[in-house]
Protein backbone atom coordinates (compact mmCIF):
# COMPACT_ATOMS: atom_id res chain seq x y z
CA UNK A 1 0.00 0.00 0.00
CA UNK A 2 1.47 3.30 -0.89
CA UNK A 3 0.14 6.96 -0.84
CA UNK A 4 1.11 8.85 -3.58
CA UNK A 5 -0.05 12.85 -3.52
CA UNK A 6 -1.41 13.99 -6.66
CA UNK A 7 1.06 15.88 -8.84
CA UNK A 8 -0.92 18.72 -10.10
CA UNK A 9 -3.16 19.09 -6.40
CA UNK A 10 -1.56 18.37 -3.19
CA UNK A 11 -5.09 17.98 -1.55
CA UNK A 12 -5.31 14.98 -3.40
CA UNK A 13 -4.19 11.34 -2.80
CA UNK A 14 -4.32 7.69 -4.15
CA UNK A 15 -3.77 4.80 -2.29
CA UNK A 16 -3.57 1.73 -3.97
CA UNK A 17 -4.47 -1.44 -1.92
CA UNK A 18 -3.23 -4.56 -2.32
CA UNK A 19 -4.93 -7.94 -3.19
CA UNK A 20 -5.95 -8.46 0.51
CA UNK A 21 -7.55 -5.97 2.36
CA UNK A 22 -8.13 -7.23 6.15
CA UNK A 23 -7.59 -4.85 8.75
CA UNK A 24 -4.84 -5.67 11.02
CA UNK A 25 -1.47 -4.55 10.33
CA UNK A 26 -2.39 -3.06 7.57
CA UNK A 27 -5.22 -0.92 8.81
CA UNK A 28 -2.99 0.61 11.38
CA UNK A 29 -0.64 1.76 8.64
CA UNK A 30 -3.27 2.79 6.15
CA UNK A 31 -4.85 4.70 9.46
CA UNK A 32 -1.17 6.54 10.00
CA UNK A 33 -0.62 7.47 6.26
CA UNK A 34 -4.69 9.03 6.33
CA UNK A 35 -3.97 10.61 9.41
CA UNK A 36 -0.89 12.41 7.78
CA UNK A 37 -2.06 13.52 5.07
CA UNK A 38 -5.09 15.46 6.37
CA UNK A 39 -2.94 17.35 8.84
CA UNK A 40 -0.65 18.15 6.11
CA UNK A 41 -3.68 19.98 4.35
CA UNK A 42 -4.84 16.84 2.22
CA UNK A 43 -8.51 16.68 1.57
CA UNK A 44 -9.29 14.48 -0.94
CA UNK A 45 -8.47 10.47 -1.48
CA UNK A 46 -8.91 7.87 -3.51
CA UNK A 47 -8.84 4.89 -2.68
CA UNK A 48 -8.04 2.50 -5.68
CA UNK A 49 -9.22 -1.24 -4.93
CA UNK A 50 -8.39 -2.16 -8.68
CA UNK A 51 -6.15 -4.82 -7.32
CA UNK A 52 -8.14 -6.04 -4.50
CA UNK A 53 -8.71 -9.74 -4.35
CA UNK A 54 -10.56 -10.27 -1.03
CA UNK A 55 -11.75 -8.03 2.06
CA UNK A 56 -13.19 -8.89 5.41
CA UNK A 57 -14.90 -6.87 7.39
CA UNK A 58 -11.79 -5.48 9.04
CA UNK A 59 -11.12 -4.05 5.77
CA UNK A 60 -14.37 -2.59 5.52
CA UNK A 61 -13.74 -1.03 8.69
CA UNK A 62 -10.51 -0.33 7.77
CA UNK A 63 -12.25 2.11 4.79
CA UNK A 64 -14.73 3.80 7.08
CA UNK A 65 -12.06 4.75 9.48
CA UNK A 66 -10.53 6.70 6.95
CA UNK A 67 -13.94 7.90 5.79
CA UNK A 68 -14.63 9.20 9.43
CA UNK A 69 -11.12 10.97 9.86
CA UNK A 70 -11.61 12.93 6.47
CA UNK A 71 -14.97 14.34 7.48
CA UNK A 72 -13.14 15.80 10.51
CA UNK A 73 -11.28 17.74 7.99
CA UNK A 74 -13.73 18.28 5.84
CA UNK A 75 -12.47 15.95 3.00
CA UNK A 76 -13.40 12.99 1.23
CA UNK A 77 -12.99 9.47 0.54
CA UNK A 78 -13.42 8.39 -3.07
CA UNK A 79 -13.60 4.75 -3.73
CA UNK A 80 -12.07 3.73 -7.38
CA UNK A 81 -11.78 0.91 -9.40
CA UNK A 82 -14.13 -1.45 -7.03
CA UNK A 83 -14.05 -5.34 -8.12
CA UNK A 84 -17.42 -6.79 -8.17
CA UNK A 85 -16.75 -9.11 -5.05
CA UNK A 86 -16.03 -5.72 -2.79
CA UNK A 87 -19.23 -4.23 -4.33
CA UNK A 88 -21.03 -7.36 -3.51
CA UNK A 89 -19.68 -6.53 0.26
CA UNK A 90 -20.51 -3.25 0.38
CA UNK A 91 -24.02 -3.58 -0.80
CA UNK A 92 -24.47 -6.64 1.50
CA UNK A 93 -23.75 -4.45 5.00
CA UNK A 94 -25.47 -1.21 2.77
CA UNK A 95 -22.05 0.67 2.93
CA UNK A 96 -22.56 1.40 -0.92
CA UNK A 97 -25.07 3.69 0.60
CA UNK A 98 -22.31 6.37 1.97
CA UNK A 99 -18.83 5.34 0.14
CA UNK A 100 -18.78 7.89 -3.26
CA UNK A 101 -18.30 4.78 -5.63
CA UNK A 102 -16.40 5.41 -9.05
CA UNK A 103 -15.62 3.54 -11.99
CA UNK A 104 -12.17 4.65 -12.31
CA UNK A 105 -9.40 6.81 -10.27
CA UNK A 106 -9.42 9.71 -13.25
CA UNK A 107 -13.74 9.57 -12.54
CA UNK A 108 -12.55 9.84 -9.04
CA UNK A 109 -10.39 12.58 -9.62
CA UNK A 110 -12.29 14.70 -11.81
CA UNK A 111 -15.11 14.68 -9.42
CA UNK A 112 -12.95 16.59 -6.67
CA UNK A 113 -12.07 19.57 -9.05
Amino acid sequence: MELSIHTSNPQIAIVKLSEQVFGGVQAVDFMKQVNGFCESGGRCLVVDLGDVILMNSSGLGMLVSGMTALKKYEGRLLLAAVPDKVEELLKITRLNTIFDIYETVDEALASWS
